[in-house]
């Protein structure tokens, strides 16, 4: 009863979704809509999740949840629950246990499934630039860490993602697309794994070396003393919910994106 009244929240139309609402909530029903569309079933169960990377998907629950554009559902299973506040009446829940009530009226003129189908298979006229450039950042901020971990497990190279990494990433996404940032990574991780060999150094020194590795090779290619190469996408890397939903259906730049900036995407 005390979850029944706290997860009650009046519906949202569409027309109140900002953009980035909009791709955040068509990705999660892509990743984890029913076979009904009445719900999202809980993550755990989502057989292909939003990102490469639990924590970002559980921010965007999170980011959802806070925007009541998604509610816990009343069918969430009691061991979803973590704690209830009878004097509050509140409760405290596991994000990737609980099932996901869809908080949008489909407005005058359409059905529920109409509004799931709407987003699920969006047709955006125009975008917002702002939001465009904010959120092209943070998923091919991903993606780069999503590439970054594939080459180092490849070679067996011991890492962490620390504050230094992230702020390389984030300063050359405006500037190099993926394709670019993973002709870097690439050719770092080979060249780290190289002195590891023939050095007789400790596997952390080589891969501590990767980030300068890295770093020396943008320098040399804005300095034009280096080729800019551009690398297909390895076919260990999928693309992700997220990322296929905002580039291929959004931004409707599909492969093209691979080898785009947000500054200046490929038509």
């Amino acid at each position: 009863r005390i979850v029944s009244g706290a997860v009650l929240k009046n519906p949202l139309y569409v027309e109140q979704l900002s953009f980035t609402d909009m791709i955040y909530l068509g990705a999660a029903l892509r990743a984890g809509v029913s076979k009904d569309f009445s719900c999202i079933i809980p993550y755990e169960y989502w057989s292909n999740h939003l990102t490469y990377c639990d924590e970002i998907d559980t921010d965007i629950l999170k980011y959802l949840a806070v925007k009541s554009i998604l509610s816990v559902s009343v069918r969430s299973d009691v061991l979803s629950i973590s704690s209830i506040d009878v004097e509050k009446n509140n409760f405290s829940y596991y994000m990737n246990l609980v099932v996901y009530d869809i908080n949008v009226d489909p407005g005058k003129n359409k059905t529920f499934d109409d509004i799931i189908n709407q987003i699920l298979e969006p047709s955006f006229s125009k975008v917002p630039t702002n939001e465009v450039l904010e959120l092209w950042q943070k998923i091919a901020y991903t993606e780069c860490v999503q590439l970054f971990d594939f080459r180092m497990k490849n070679f067996g190279l011991p890492y962490t993602i620390g504050k230094e990494t992230k702020a390389f990433f984030n300063s050359i996404i405006p500037d190099f697309s993926l394709a670019n940032i993973y002709s870097f990574i690439y050719q770092a991780t080979k060249t780290a794994a190289a002195y590891y060999q023939e050095e007789d150094v400790s596997k952390w020194q080589a891969a501590n070396s990767v980030l300068s590795r890295m770093r020396t090779t943008v320098e040399r290619v804005r300095s034009g003393t280096y080729n800019r190469w551009e690398y297909e996408r390895p076919k260990e890397c999928p693309q992700f919910v997220l990322s296929e939903y905002f580039f291929n259906s959004a931004l409707q730049l599909v492969d093209r994106y691979w080898y785009s900036t947000p500054h200046n995407p490929l038509p």
